[in-house]
Order: C-alpha cells, then sequence, then structure tokens
C-alpha cells in the first residue's frame, strides 16, 4: 500500500493506493500517526484506488477512529460507488465514521473526472 497526503486549509486528505487488509498494518498505523503531527481538524482517507478490504482493515479504521477522537481530529472516508463501499457498509462502518460516496472516475491527472453534466442541472 503507498499512502500519500495533501494538505488543504485545515484539512489533511490522506490518499491510499492498494489493498487494505491485514499486511498494511504497519504502513497504516505509521500514517494515522505521522498524521496526528500536522493537527489537522480532519483528516479525510480517500479510497478512490482501494479495490479491497477485509475485516483487518475494518479493525483499522475504528481504531485510528477512536484514536483520533482523543484528540479531537475528526475522521471521514471518501471512496467509489462499488466493491469497498459495499464492504464498508455492511460493516455499518457509516454509523461511526461518515463515508462520502461518488460514482466519479479518477482521471490520470489525478482529477476527479466529473463525467458529463446535464443541461438544465
Amino acid at each position: 500500500m503507498q499512502i500519500s497526503d495533501h494538505m488543504h486549509g485545515g484539512v489533511l486528505v490522506l490518499s491510499l493506493e492498494g489493498r487494505m487488509n491485514f499486511q498494511v498494518r504497519k504502513v497504516f498505523q505509521c500514517a494515522m500517526k505521522n498524521a496526528k503531527l500536522f493537527r489537522p481538524q480532519q483528516i479525510i482517507l480517500n479510497f478512490y484506488n482501494v479495490p479491497s478490504m477485509d475485516r483487518a482493515g475494518m479493525g483499522f479504521l475504528r481504531l485510528a477512529y477512536k484514536s483520533l477522537g482523543k484528540t479531537d481530529i475528526r475522521l471521514s472516508i471518501e471512496v467509489f460507488k462499488g466493491y469497498v463501499q459495499q464492504v464498508l457498509a455492511l460493516a455499518n462502518i457509516g454509523k461511526t465514521i461518515p463515508i462520502s460516496t461518488t460514482t466519479a472516475k479518477q482521471s490520470t491527472s489525478g482529477f476527479t473526472n466529473l463525467g458529463t453534466i446535464p443541461r438544465n442541472a
């Protein structure tokens, strides 16, 4: 797993790329520990490039939420509609961590492609 970050105002966005499973626990835990050092108001986990997640990955999210809550840092997740979003929904993660779902596709430039915008919208 690769994790990149960028800060915008008081919000730190962590973009994850790769599977969210037990094998990435140290990488994820280290990224969350380092994220706290920025003292953001909110951390957004961008899961657009996460193709799968298992039970351990869901546990890491819950632990991160609990840890960040102690320091008054909000946590939220952005995810594409599909497999990972379904896994998060089935595990009721959205009851604890706010989840934003989109059907937009990310372009190769890294910007989100919103697709065709309907007229008279």
